[in-house]
């Protein structure tokens, strides 16, 4: 979703109703319930070597702590130079709270 599609949506309530934050998150065998959540906004706004481990990481799974960047096969490098040309910063919406698990 974008920013814009979120004011957009947003513009559509009353300013001064209130507003309550909840997620469900269904994790195959159990549903994780959360309720009257507190929220904070932030922007992810990784730098270089930051995309690299993500990126790695994504790409290799758990294998990628046992290389570095510079030990890749030049294939994989320019794949993961192509996670950091095409990085934009995020913004991160979250929410936390208490959680309850349903089986």
């Amino acid at each position: 979703m974008l920013v814009k599609e979120l004011i957009q949506e947003l513009q559509k309530f009353n300013p001064e109703q209130e507003m309550v934050f909840s997620c469900g998150i269904e994790s195959g065998r159990s549903y994780d319930s959360c309720s009257n959540g507190d929220w904070d906004l932030d922007v992810e706004d990784l730098d270089e070597d930051e995309i690299k481990e993500l990126s790695m990481k994504e790409c290799f799974g758990d294998d990628w702590d046992d290389c570095t960047y510079d030990e890749l096969q030049e294939d994989d490098k320019e794949m993961i130079d192509g996670y950091i040309e095409d990085y934009k910063p995020r913004v991160v919406f979250n929410i936390s709270g208490e959680c309850t698990d349903y089986q």
